[in-house]
């Protein structure tokens, strides 16, 4: 069966705790191996636009994080003191959460597991690293392409 994997987890990640600042967000905190920790940002800093985009408040900023993935580069305009900075950061992943055993199985998941369309599922055992490889039904019919390991028993892929 057919359907489209609405995207979910793979939206940007800059990793601080934002405080609401009229006029931008204040940095309150910075979550350690994230974006935000490998940047020049310092806890204090204040965040006055996104690529020259203004907003008011976490709420405002975190609404634009939303419309940039994992690797997009972004400059921020930075308050520090009585100085502006321009701070380029590229922006990563949003750590996963889970705390079921299934989600620590070998081999993984595939970074990119959501926002695809046309595709189903199977309980194909793959690695990330083997996906890209052909799906053929049990008469021998190419079906799609593997594209993404979901969990410990769905792999997900493209249809033909």
């Amino acid at each position: 069966m057919q359907f489209d994997l609405k995207e979910k987890a793979n939206t940007a990640f800059l990793g601080i705790t934002p405080d609401d600042y009229v006029g931008g967000v204040k940095i309150k905190g910075i979550n350690p191996n994230t974006a935000a920790s490998k940047s020049s940002l310092s806890i204090g800093d204040i965040i006055l636009n996104v690529n020259e985009t203004g907003f008011d408040g976490a709420l405002a900023f975190n609404a634009i994080l939303a419309h940039y993935k994992p690797g997009d580069k972004v400059v921020f305009k930075v308050k520090r003191n009585d100085s502006s900075y321009l701070i380029p950061v590229e922006l990563g992943m949003r750590p996963e959460l889970g705390s079921h055993a299934a989600d620590y199985f070998e081999g993984g998941k595939s970074i990119k597991k959501d926002g695809f369309k046309h595709v189903f599922a199977h309980d194909g055992r793959l690695t990330p690293s083997d996906c890209g490889g052909p799906v053929f039904d049990i008469e021998g019919h190419f079906m799609g392409i593997n594209i993404a390991r979901v969990s410990r028993t769905s792999t997900i892929a493209i249809c033909s």
